[in-house]
């Protein structure tokens, strides 16, 4: 009868603590109704929550809305969806949905037909056009990706263009950064309207107006009945209230947008621990125009009630994303402690004591246990040195008043020890999945476990596959680098004092085929004289049923496992071109066959810097050797090769020879050849290799409109540039390229 009374009172909880946080808005700002204080929360669409997919690279159909107002988006056209992206890392790895700007839009159940409100989206645009391109549109709110030859966000209302900090940039490529793009309208009339880009209002105030549109859409304009100037790029998440934030809601908003999705907001980011508790980000706090927001709630904490706030003072919260399970982990001796933890971040000063309070329903207690109270802490190991702060249960609601929390303090929920202790109650991993590649070996963290107030004495994995371990004394799951390809879902056994418990499926590990696609081999110099050695990158791991074989190869030999290619040393200079065929087989590759052709190089010792020898420097051209003459000032018509290989400059016309400089102090007095403009040279035998190193000691002595031309050959081409130097590469049947005007050493 008493475990039946115990689970009736925890469905009593959850339904109370539903309702019991008015704050369920994004950063702990509006909700549903507008109740409570809060502005309403009318629209809330997130990529990362309510997608009808959550595949890559499938298209959404529906986007549920996350305001509890059920104002779904959805694209009944298979032709018309977006694409869902399951990580961008654009966008801190989040999902986005992808809209192609030809014909992928969405549209809301209910029409918004607010005159008043805030729009904030994240987004970037990767693709320039021609014309108006929007990302939403409502009755009175319309926010453009560009406007026409623009690359500029900007809103449209009342028959007017309105851009977001005029004159700049915000990039439109696929590799743009996402933006956090605000439009606040509080009504119609003069000077109502403000834009806002990463958390900047611009300086112009405009003139709030109505589009008179019939439908709201996400990723188009509105014809009245569909989608029209379709947005080209991603959305991450889309915010509209039906009220005009005061600043700071807005910072709040804009803070946990920042925190999720790594958006700089410059100096109104009030929180610094994205990177470890970056989840949920919410907060309160007051703006230096005097307003505030006094009430917030991150997942099950909620603050409020500051005592002692001022202009620019704030404090910001967000949670590591642990489980909702307690364990003995990091806990004080007498306790057990939550492991999702948050941090809480001051700005500005302190804002005094404050209400601290915990929705715990749904969490459970082992018999004979009970909430003993909210851990404080200055380094997150709360087994010393935290502060356990004690209130009152009351609706599934634990709340602390008159709690004083130091800049930077970890938070969390402890409960007592059982006085009948039980086997192990719970065992989490977080993450729970860790993805390898055959050949690569990895390990789990140590799992988050509710000892059931009896120490753990052992972890045994159920039934471990070849390769997968487990530490007995720590839980560590280990993946050895021979481990088939495969995924495999991992049940853990924990044993205490009082037994054992297994929890099956707590873990998964993905090992992944080699793909034989990756490998390469560089192009490879050697010395003459020096053995032959090197391998492909990445090297192959054992056992992967990866083979190698080759042609052209001798005298040198390739492994068949490993594609190492070794041989004795060369004798003289030699360079030519092997083709290596690179096979996958069994279950531990993929991939293949490919080829790949290299390029191998025994260099001689007789070229510029004892590099290479005739056979690999092709021309060698310098101007303290082999010029026609070694008179300064007179012109020069021939100029010798210095490689051995007889390719050398000439020029028969006299008016386009160089002239010879015997001694250029900016040259350290070596001699240089002076081209006008119009001078040039051409070699005896035309260069076609498109693999090379072309090297050149020159200088430009004189500007120019156009292009001017160092040296060309059928695959290089170097530029002296109107004011730069520049390198090009182009099919060029003959040298046609001169330097207009400049010096030439060699």
């Amino acid at each position: 009868m008493k475990h039946i009374l115990k689970l009736f009172s925890v469905c009593v909880l959850w339904s109370a603590a539903l309702s019991a946080f008015a704050q369920t808005g994004p950063g702990g700002v509006g909700n549903a109704t507008g109740s409570g204080g809060q502005p309403q929360n009318r629209l809330w669409l997130r990529a990362d929550a309510g997608t009808s997919t959550t595949t890559n690279g499938q298209p959404v159909s529906g986007w549920n809305d996350q305001s509890g107002n059920g104002n779904n988006a959805s694209q009944g056209t298979s032709g018309n969806r977006p694409q869902f992206i399951a990580s961008e890392p654009l966008a801190n790895n989040r999902p986005v949905l992808r809209f192609d700007g030809n014909d992928d839009w969405m549209q809301t159940t209910t029409h918004l037909t607010d005159n008043v409100g805030t729009l904030i989206v994240v987004g970037r645009k990767t693709a320039l056009s021609s014309d108006y391109r929007t990302i939403f549109t409502s009755q009175d709110f319309l926010m453009l990706g560009q406007t026409p030859s623009l690359d500029q966000w900007g809103a449209y209302n009342d028959g007017g263009e309105r851009l977001f900090t005029p004159g700049t940039s915000i990039g439109v490529n696929s590799s743009a950064a996402f933006r956090i793009l605000g439009y606040r309208q509080n009504g119609l009339g003069a000077n109502q309207l403000a834009l806002f880009l990463d958390g900047v209002q611009s300086t112009t105030l405009h003139n709030g107006g109505s589009n008179g549109k019939s439908i709201t859409t996400i990723g188009s304009n509105s014809s009245g009945t569909s989608g029209i100037q379709h947005f080209p790029g991603d959305i991450a998440e889309v915010i509209f209230y039906s009220a005009a934030l005061n600043e700071a809601q807005r910072i709040i908003v804009e803070n946990y947008l920042s925190s999720k999705y790594g958006v700089s907001i410059g100096t109104n980011d009030r929180y610094a621990y994205d990177g470890t508790h970056g989840n949920d980000v919410a907060g309160i706090g007051q703006a230096s125009d005097g307003s505030q927001h006094l009430n917030a709630s991150s997942s099950r904490l909620n603050i409020s009630s500051p005592s002692s706030l001022a202009n620019n003072r704030f404090a910001l919260f967000g949670h590591n994303n642990g489980a909702l399970t307690l364990s003995n982990t990091n806990a004080p001796a007498s306790r057990r402690r939550l492991n999702r933890v948050w941090r809480y971040d001051e700005t500005g000063g302190s804002i005094g004591t404050v209400t601290l309070a915990f929705d715990v329903s749904g969490i459970s207690l082992p018999s004979g246990t009970s909430i003993s109270g909210i851990l404080v802490d200055a380094d997150g190991d709360f087994s010393s040195g935290a502060t356990e702060l004690t209130g009152t249960l009351s609706g599934g609601i634990y709340t602390v008043t008159g709690a004083s929390i130091p800049d930077g303090s970890y938070i969390t929920l402890a409960r007592t020890l059982s006085t009948s202790p039980t086997a192990p109650v719970s065992l989490t991993y977080t993450p729970n999945t860790l993805t390898l590649v055959y050949g690569t070996s990895g390990s789990s963290v140590p799992p988050d476990v509710d000892d059931g107030d009896s120490p753990i004495t052992s972890y045994t994995l159920v039934s471990p596959p070849a390769g997968i371990s487990i530490n007995a004394s720590t839980g560590v799951i280990s993946v050895a680098g021979t481990t088939n390809a495969g995924t495999y879902t991992l049940s853990v056994t924990a044993t205490n004092g009082v037994g054992s418990t297994t929890f099956n499926n707590v873990y998964t590990v993905v090992v992944q085929p080699f793909d034989v696609s990756s490998v390469v081999y560089n192009n490879t110099t050697t010395s003459v004289g020096a053995a032959v050695s090197f391998l492909p990158t990445p090297a192959v791991p054992a056992g992967s049923g990866v083979s190698f074989s080759a042609t052209g190869l001798a005298p040198l030999t390739i492994n068949a496992a490993t594609g190492e290619i070794t041989g004795s040393a060369f004798t003289s200079e030699t360079v030519y071109q092997a083709t290596v065929t690179i096979s996958s087989s069994g279950p531990n590759s993929t991939g293949g066959p490919v080829t790949r052709t290299l390029t191998i190089a025994a260099l001689g010792a007789t070229g510029p810097g004892g590099v290479g020898a005739s056979v690999t420097n092709r021309l060698w051209l310098r101007a303290d050797a082999g010029t026609s003459t070694t008179t300064n000032g007179q012109p020069v018509s021939g100029w010798n090769d210095q490689s051995g290989n007889g390719n050398n400059a000439s020029q028969g016309t006299s008016g386009s020879q160089p002239q010879f400089i015997a001694s250029e102090p900016l040259a350290n007095n070596r001699p240089v050849l002076r081209f006008d403009g119009n001078d040039w040279m051409q070699t005896a035998t035309h260069i076609t290799n498109n693999v090379g190193t072309l090297m050149i000691v020159a200088r430009k002595t004189a500007g120019s409109g156009g292009y001017l031309t160092i040296f060309t050959s059928q695959d290089f081409l170097m530029l002296g540039g109107r004011r730069h130097w520049m390198y090009g590469v182009r099919i060029m049947m003959g040298p046609t390229g001169y330097l207009r005007r400049g010096h030439l050493l060699g």
